[in-house]
């Protein structure tokens, strides 16, 4: 029994002596990067993929909403559609190449553009009275039947001036001599 007492010493005291060890390779230096790892990168996608009650979705559904082909021409503030597009790019590069506390930074900047947008809104289209456009569409249909009747008119004119005007043959044109021969 004391054999395997001892076993359990010796196997505790190495496992304490490697923990002990200090400097950027030591087993406790490596876990405490690996768990900052860790909590980067689930800061980093909740804040990209969690439901927001400020924006009323998740800002990476938010962003692609702004910047769909859609979407994108429509808002008044161009400068920082066209910023939160560089910042999107970016924060995914950073976020997908597991730099995720450089991402967070663009994270954040990236919710304040989104709200900025949003708060500037969309162009203001002109809402022209649909009556101007019937009226228009009238006055031209008007003006194109005149355009008809007058060509129609003159076409019947122009047959009644001539009262021995009679359609020809076929025959009677070729059996006719040639007068430039």
């Amino acid at each position: 029994m004391t054999c395997c007492f001892f076993n359990k010493n010796l196997f505790l005291s190495i496992v304490i002596s490697d923990f002990e060890k200090t400097g950027p390779t030591s087993k406790v230096e490596v876990l405490k990067q690996i768990l900052k790892s860790r909590q980067d990168y689930y800061t980093a996608k909740s804040l990209l993929y969690n439901y927001d009650s400020e924006l009323k979705n998740t800002l990476d559904s938010a962003i692609t909403s702004v910047l769909s082909e859609d979407n994108i021409n429509l808002w008044s503030d161009n400068k920082t559609v066209s910023d939160l597009s560089q910042n999107y790019s970016q924060l995914k590069e950073l976020y997908n190449k597991g730099r995720y506390l450089e991402s967070v930074s663009k994270i954040k900047l990236a919710k304040n553009q989104v709200k900025k947008i949003k708060d500037a809104g969309t162009i203001k289209i002109e809402n022209q009275d649909i009556s101007n456009y019937l009226i228009y569409t009238i006055i031209a249909i008007i003006i194109i039947l005149g355009i008809i009747i007058l060509i129609k008119k003159s076409k019947t004119k122009k047959k009644k001036a001539k009262p021995g005007f009679k359609e020809t043959d076929s025959e009677d044109i070729l059996n006719k001599r040639d007068p430039f021969r």
